[in-house]
């Protein structure tokens, strides 16, 4: 007899409640209701089945942009930064300023003002890795003496952004800081190689005394000696002690002296001689001080000639006065 036919002769409606009860909770079970309890296929697992509490390491899955698990979302946020913060000033100013000082650090160093570099080819590496797009970064020394080095490994190693990116060096003052740049080309060895030019060297320098060297590399036998470099500075309160692009004097052909613009500063010595041909040397509005100059040479002086001699005509010089 249908179990609804026994709910229809209750007259306790207490009892057809809790029959209607019983009634929704085995519709509910489906085909369950009918199957025994146990571990094998086809049975139903007890309420203290080990298999219910049993740990199960997942299989390996992934996310769609849905779906992340912790670790996913942490590796997403690595080197986020937090939506409140606040940057030094060296930090966004453009260029961005790497700062050396005598008491820095280059392995603890950072470049901040705080953490500064102890050498100069450190601050390079720094704004070599650090630069983007055509921003560059600058370098700004404290009191001392300091250098640096283009080479073929970080200015035209096949990297971009290179030392090219240096557009400033900055010092504590003209009495306070020297810094030596060095951008000889690369020497070379085996017949028929030829030398590399010195790397271009195209600053804005203040507030320090600058020693450069632009010369041409040295070419293997038979070949050709490089070239001197290009060098262009402009800026104030700068003050050039010395400064060389000259064409190496060897191999088959000597190279060709180099090309050197000042603008602005205080210049003692400029050599950008040659065996076959000399570079050229211009100065603007600049102070000459015991000056001496080797190359061909054509100056516009904006400020005090101070020298006992400069080389005029047997030069192939031009002096604008």
């Amino acid at each position: 007899m249908p179990i609804s036919s026994i709910t229809n002769g209750l007259s306790s409606a207490t009892a057809r409640s809790r029959i209607n009860e019983a009634i929704t909770a085995v519709n509910g079970l489906g085909d369950a209701a009918s199957k025994n309890v146990g571990t094998t296929a086809g049975s139903v697992a007890a309420g203290d089945d080990s298999r219910l509490s049993d740990a199960r390491t997942p299989t390996s899955h992934t996310h769609d942009d849905r779906y992340y698990t912790e670790s996913e979302v942490n590796a997403l946020l690595t080197g986020k930064a937090d939506a409140s913060h606040s940057h030094a000033a060296y930090q966004i100013t453009t260029p961005r300023i790497y700062h050396v000082a005598t008491n820095g650090n280059d392995t603890t160093g950072d470049g901040s003002p705080a953490k500064p570099f102890a050498t100069g080819n450190a601050a390079l590496a720094a704004g070599i890795a650090g630069a983007t797009g055509t921003v560059g970064f600058a370098i700004s020394f404290g009191a001392g003496a300091f250098s640096i080095t283009f080479d073929a490994a970080n200015y035209n190693g096949g990297a971009t952004p290179n030392c090219g990116n240096l557009r400033r060096v900055v010092g504590a003052g003209i009495e306070l800081t020297t810094l030596d740049i060095e951008a000889d080309g690369a020497s070379v060895t085996g017949e028929g190689n030829t030398a590399t030019s010195g790397y271009a060297i195209q600053l804005e320098v203040l507030d320090l005394a600058l020693n450069y060297s632009s010369n041409g590399g040295t070419g293997g036998d038979g070949a050709n000696g490089g070239h001197g470099g290009s060098v262009v500075l402009r800026g104030s309160n700068y003050h050039v002690l010395s400064g060389e692009a000259k064409g190496r004097n060897d191999g088959a052909t000597p190279g060709d002296g180099g090309f050197v613009s000042h603008v602005g500063g205080i210049t003692d010595a400029v050599d950008v001689s040659s065996a076959t041909s000399n570079g050229t040397i211009r100065l603007y509005q600049s102070d000459l001080r015991n000056v001496s100059l080797t190359g061909t040479i054509s100056i516009e002086v904006g400020g005090c000639i101070c020298a006992s001699s400069i080389p005029g005509t047997d030069k192939g010089g031009n002096i604008i006065v």
